[in-house]
């Protein structure tokens, strides 16, 4: 196999991106990569980083060019690596974002904000469609900081729901890496052992804590109903003996009309089993909760 055979064979595992060292490591001399970028057959994307002739540019292959130019060591992390994990909550901070570990401090990198780490821990890497990127648990504890409480909570669940990690690995995390962050103290509480674990998301727990402030008897969260046609779904909330049920309606799960017309198709059966349903809103729980604190104590008082 040739030098350039065995270069684009690397390439075609990263975007069509090679790196100089990676060319050299293949037997391409200097002279010869400049001659292939004087051809075209390479482009220069990043300080060390050539993308090939005929690759179709990409956000991953963009953050991978950050990468591989910031260092052999480096990770996507942060609001890089919440995207490239599907967490949706977290805002860009308008730049990609990299870690390195101590004592690397790479330079050239425009556009790019380079966060330096004592240690990154094996646990702590995973690869994201080809992209080193920090592990689910990393990136909250990284991000900690950076959020108010809601989201930083809304992150959390966010994460365990998704199943992108354990609330063990969250924690044991959380707690490994609390000195000198700000906001681990929270992450580290959500999901200490033996903290709730019925909860599937934010708009969950601050309506339990709504009702319990309210006075009103707590719920069993998220578990099955049936009828006699068998499981009907998972109900957020219930009080079986009382026959009432109550759905929470998030921007998450609750945004498209084939979701809205699954939702009232599971209504109607869940009024026909004989279960009274009242349904509210994120704006609901966070705007008016003395309103669903009194309509679920109607509820349960029918």
């Amino acid at each position: 196999m040739t030098a350039d055979q065995i270069a684009a064979r690397t390439g075609a595992r990263q975007h069509g991106l090679l790196t100089l060292g990676q060319a050299r490591a293949a037997g391409l001399s200097y002279r010869q990569v400049r001659s292939r970028v004087a051809a075209g057959r390479l482009t220069p994307v990043r300080p060390r980083v050539f993308r090939f002739a005929g690759t179709r540019p990409s956000w991953e292959a963009e953050v991978l060019a950050a990468v591989l130019s910031a260092d052999c060591r480096a990770v996507a992390s942060h609001a890089t690596a919440a995207a490239l994990l599907g967490l949706q909550r977290v805002e860009s901070c308008g730049r990609l974002e990299v870690t390195v570990q101590r004592p690397d401090q790479p330079r050239g990198l425009g556009g790019v904000l380079v966060h330096r780490t004592a240690s990154l821990d094996p646990a702590d890497v995973r690869s994201v469609r080809g992209v080193p990127c920090t592990s689910a648990a990393r990136t909250v504890v990284d991000l900690a900081a950076r959020l108010d409480l809601d989201p930083l909570r809304s992150l959390v669940d966010d994460v365990l729901f998704d199943e992108l990690a354990t609330r063990d690995e969250v924690h044991r995390r959380a707690v490994a890496l609390a000195r000198g962050r700000g906001g681990i103290e929270v992450v580290a509480d959500v999901t200490r052992p033996g903290a709730e674990e019925a909860f599937r998301s934010w708009l969950e727990r601050e309506a339990a804590r709504v009702l319990a402030e309210a006075g009103v008897p707590p719920p069993r969260w998220n578990l099955p109903v049936e009828d006699h046609h068998g499981k009907i779904g998972v109900v957020d909330a219930q009080w079986p003996e009382a026959r009432l049920v109550v759905e929470l309606d998030g921007l998450r799960f609750h945004r498209t009309e084939q979701q809205r017309r699954a939702d009232r198709a599971r209504d109607r059966r869940l009024g026909l089993a004989g279960y009274l349903v009242l349904r509210f809103t994120w704006s609901d729980v966070r705007a008016r909760p003395a309103m669903v604190a009194a309509q679920v104590r109607e509820g349960l008082a029918r």
